[in-house]
């Protein structure tokens, strides 16, 4: 349930629209940055330091208190990596021991065949 729901958080912004702007839209070759319906242009991004000075204390707050559960739970990596990635490639070679077994063979036409 909390994979989905994060696989959501991470994949869709830029097509949820507000105001007819993306929530998120990260457009580096016009330089035009829309963060929840407010545009930002190069030169806003001064201000950004002082956004930035104040997240970051906030992230030093919360990790010290809470990396556990944000390591295990909550990093895009983590997500991917394990409910997107990991199942696709069980999906095509199999569990941990046909893996192991898949590895230790001499890679040939036969091999690729047995995988599928």
């Amino acid at each position: 349930m909390s994979a989905a729901f994060l696989l959501i958080v991470f994949l869709f912004p830029p097509f949820i629209k507000y105001k007819g702007d993306p929530i998120l839209l990260l457009n580096i070759i016009e330089r035009k940055f829309i963060i929840f319906g407010i545009i930002f242009w190069p030169q806003d991004f001064h201000s950004g330091r002082i956004i930035n000075y104040f997240t970051g204390c906030f992230c030093d707050l919360v990790y010290s208190h809470f990396w556990p559960v944000i390591l295990r739970l909550g990093l895009p990596q983590t997500i991917f990596m394990e409910f997107v990635f990991r199942q696709i490639e069980y999906l095509i070679e199999g569990d941990f021991n046909k893996q192991k077994r898949l590895d230790k063979q001499e890679w040939n036409f036969e091999n690729m065949e047995e995988n599928t």
